[in-house]
């Protein structure tokens, strides 16, 4: 009975070490696709078709946690001329979930890695921080009463979002509103 009790409590710190492995494993190789490292710090040329303004937008992961579900939680600080939104970004999984878009906190989008074995459109993209080959571009959309939202994002690997863009089409006034994120400048910790 000692010897069953013995086997049974080493298959179990066996099977939970494991179980940290692999999710370390797979922290470390979302990290290598999108880093999430504190410190990281992406600076954004901003567009808004609506009120023609184009202004910046600097993001920055300023903490990280374990959480007791086994996830992780990150800090991103969301800083524009006129505000500053701090937002949870949640590694879980084989997940990452993001604000929709910048400030916007209430509505998520769910981005699954590997992102290299997504079928997905890896096109080139040109920001004012450069040239990304081979991104991957994620199309979503959502629908509300009255309005379809379209979000298209650009992810490079080792860089993290190098564009986002959305759309939105308001049915009953007619009114459509785009917004887009070029990336402008990061630094990204490794």
């Amino acid at each position: 009975m000692k010897l069953r009790g013995c086997f049974s409590l080493g298959s179990l710190v066996f099977i939970l070490s494991s179980c940290v492995e692999m999710r370390e494993t797979f922290r470390m190789n979302v990290n290598s696709e999108f880093p999430l490292q504190v410190g990281s710090k992406w600076t954004y040329v901003h567009f808004d078709s609506l009120s023609s303004v184009a202004d910046t937008l600097t993001v920055s992961i300023t903490s990280e946690r374990a959480m007791n579900d086994g996830s992780y939680e990150y800090i991103w600080r969301f800083r524009s001329p006129t505000k500053t939104v701090s937002c949870p970004v949640i590694l879980g999984g084989t997940t990452v979930e993001f604000p929709r878009t910048p400030f916007e906190n209430m509505e998520r989008m769910k981005f699954y890695f590997p992102l290299k074995d997504l079928n997905v459109p890896r096109p080139k993209i040109v920001v004012p921080a450069g040239s990304f080959p081979n991104s991957f571009l994620i199309k979503q959309s959502s629908h509300e009463p009255n309005t379809q939202n379209f979000f298209q994002y650009w992810i490079s690997s080792g860089v993290g979002f190098v564009r986002i863009s959305t759309q939105i089409f308001e049915t009953l006034s007619g009114r459509h509103t785009v917004e887009t994120w070029e990336l402008a400048s990061y630094t990204v910790q490794r």
